[in-house]
């Protein structure tokens, strides 16, 4: 760890706080702190710089209508050429997809210390992956659910929208 001296020329730098460094407020929602210095710029992304965020892969949340309404689940998930790649148990996202609902996946990241972040957003329509051939592709993506529960359902979600946005903050 840096010393305390650092943080803080650091901190100062940054226009944030020692204390945002070192990682307090994890348990907050992003965005619940302090405003950050600078003025926040907001950047429309091409297609391009949004499959360049997420392709490797990560954690998001699928999004889809149920019989109750928009409903959104975290997932892990990997990308296979201009498609998204996810495991699920089964439920509400397979009786969705069978009745034929689009859904979109969205994935974020946030930095509260320095006020910046992107969003992406992939549109389209999923299929259920159900042959062996499509499994055994989807198990060597090696997915790995931070939920620790085993995935028995497989998803591939093919774009046909890709949006994105991302802010930056200039001192």
């Amino acid at each position: 760890m840096a010393p305390l001296g650092g943080l803080s020329r650091l901190a100062a730098v940054l226009a944030t706080t020692v204390a945002a460094l070192q990682g307090h407020g994890f348990g907050h929602p992003v965005g619940s702190g302090g405003r950050p210095a600078g003025t926040p710029r907001l950047e429309v992304l091409d297609t391009a710089a949004c499959w360049d965020l997420i392709r490797g892969g990560g954690i998001g949340r699928v999004v889809f209508d149920d019989d109750h309404g928009p409903l959104a689940l975290p997932m892990n998930f990997r990308t296979v050429a201009d498609a998204i790649v996810f495991q699920t148990g089964h439920g509400a996202l397979a009786a969705a997809m069978t009745s034929g609902h689009p859904l979109a996946v969205e994935v974020d990241h946030f930095d509260d210390a320095l006020g910046e972040g992107w969003s992406v957003l992939v549109r389209g329509h999923g299929a259920l992956l159900t042959d062996a051939t499509a499994l055994a592709g989807v198990h060597e993506l090696g997915i790995q659910s931070w939920a620790g529960a085993q995935r028995s359902t497989a998803v591939r979600l093919v774009a046909d929208e890709v949006t994105g946005r991302r802010i930056r903050r200039h001192l």
